[in-house]
């Protein structure tokens, strides 16, 4: 009798022990995600900032503005890598196109809020060839503990993109 017990008991551990070894590898708690990536036309006020010395008879619709906001929600420790956006927007045609810009992220034991925001010289290239340029630039999102990196996600920029 008390040898059944003993061995029900140790069967009992050793599920326990597989089950929490077989739990999910990811997160402790799952992470909800928001990206939003918009392309909009400049307003009068923001292309009076634009410096356009060296250009020949520059316009307002000459750029745009590139705007990128990834909210990421939960507690685990991640790393986010986001693309160097005035590469991205340089290598269109190999001319310079990215004009000005700035980044910023605000982290809390919650939610982290990345940005990133930039104008652009868009004459001549349309908005397929804006969409091909962002269409394999996507943000990454490493997960770890003690670290060790126990998950990693993708979240394309390219599928995202919004022209207003």
């Amino acid at each position: 009798m008390k040898k059944a017990l003993f061995i029900k008991t140790i069967l009992l551990i050793l599920i326990i022990a597989i089950m929490g070894a077989c739990s999910n590898k990811s997160t402790s708690k799952e992470e909800n995600v928001n990206l939003n990536v918009q392309i909009d036309k400049l307003t009068d006020d923001e292309f009076k900032e634009v410096q356009v010395n060296y250009l020949k008879d520059p316009k307002k619709d000459d750029f745009r503005k590139f705007s990128l906001t990834f909210q990421i929600d939960g507690s685990s420790k991640k790393r986010v890598n986001i693309p160097d956006f005035k590469k991205v927007i340089n290598t269109i045609d190999n001319q310079q196109r990215y004009w000005f810009g700035n980044s910023s992220k605000k982290e809390s034991d919650n939610s982290d809020i990345y940005k990133s925001e930039f104008i652009f010289y868009s004459k001549g290239i349309t908005e397929d060839t804006i969409i091909k340029a962002f269409e394999e630039k996507e943000v990454k999102v490493i997960f770890y503990k003690k670290d060790k990196i126990i998950d990693e996600k993708q979240y394309n920029i390219g599928d995202s993109l919004i022209f207003e």
